[in-house]
């Protein structure tokens, strides 16, 4: 632990400022890239949310916890709720295809051994992904939904209100899949995104002195988000420093530096989650 704390305390202020700000531009760019599916709302307003959803990921389980928020705090008591959350839906499963082609990318230009290990279950995360996104351009598949929808509201005449927002959602989600080149804009931001947090991971890598290639943090960060993606532990927490010390590990990089390199990290969501939950005390949305 004091190594640890000896690296931690070794980042200089510079190092420190310039991720912080790196870390901001990439969050600009994840917003942007939500922005092209919600154009009638403010890049601002976007922002303000993204760093909302920053606070609750970090207090709730998954990453998927701050989504949900996001979609509530922005579609509540609007007429169109139900295509917010099919942008938040869609919004992440592009993102994911982005992550999983950059790591993908940086596998395939790294010398590991896990690469052979690895690349399978990219794939297949993929091919899901990718069906997940495109589910109901398939008539069968969207009448089975329908159907059971149905058979809830008819049997239970409580949920009807929910029902029907499972309907509108649905029809929101055909709207956007009529608009591939959207779609595959948002997947090209993803990908910005992505490449932009591994030059983070690659300035904070340098700080607490891990020299790898760009192409290993692409495959390492990648990784990891996944793994930090499953609603396990608060906040990723236990399973980020679990992922960094086996995958910087198999590259030869100490345990200690592995650790340092991930309460960087940590650190750097710690501190946009309190600028998001200063944000989120502070603004009500409904009004912005």
């Amino acid at each position: 632990m004091v190594q640890i704390m000896e690296i931690l305390f070794s980042i200089s202020f510079f190092s420190i400022i310039f991720s912080i700000s790196v870390y901001f531009f990439a969050l600009l760019i994840n917003t942007f890239k939500w922005h092209q599916l919600v154009p009638g709302y403010t890049v601002k307003q976007l922002f303000l949310l993204t760093l909302v959803c920053q606070y609750y990921s970090i207090i709730l389980p998954g990453q998927l916890a701050g989504e949900v928020v996001k979609a509530y705090k922005l579609g509540k008591g609007k007429q169109d709720a139900e295509k917010i959350a099919a942008s938040v839906i869609i919004d992440r499963i592009t993102g994911l295809i982005g992550l999983t082609l950059v790591t993908i990318t940086g596998l395939m230009f790294s010398k590991t051994d896990l690469a052979g290990e690895l690349m399978p279950w990219l794939g297949m995360i993929i091919i899901i992904s990718s069906l997940g996104l495109c589910l109901f351009r398939f008539n069968l598949f969207e009448k089975a939904v329908r159907k059971i929808l149905f058979f809830i509201q008819r049997f239970f005449h409580s949920t009807s209100r929910i029902t029907d927002q499972c309907s509108q959602l649905i029809d929101a989600w055909k709207a956007y899949l009529k608009k591939p080149f959207l779609l595959m804009t948002s997947v090209l931001f993803g990908i910005i995104f992505q490449i932009m947090a591994t030059i983070l991971n690659l300035i904070i890598g340098k700080a607490v002195g891990i020299d790898i290639a760009f192409s290993d943090w692409c495959w390492i960060f990648g990784v990891v988000s996944v793994i930090i993606f499953l609603p396990i532990t608060i906040g990723g927490v236990g399973l980020r420093e679990g992922g960094f010390v086996l995958l910087l590990g198999s590259l030869g990089v100490p345990n200690e530096k592995a650790l340092a390199m991930s309460l960087s990290i940590f650190g750097l969501r710690i501190f946009a989650a309190f600028v998001g939950g200063i944000v989120d005390f502070r603004m009500d949305f409904k009004k912005t």
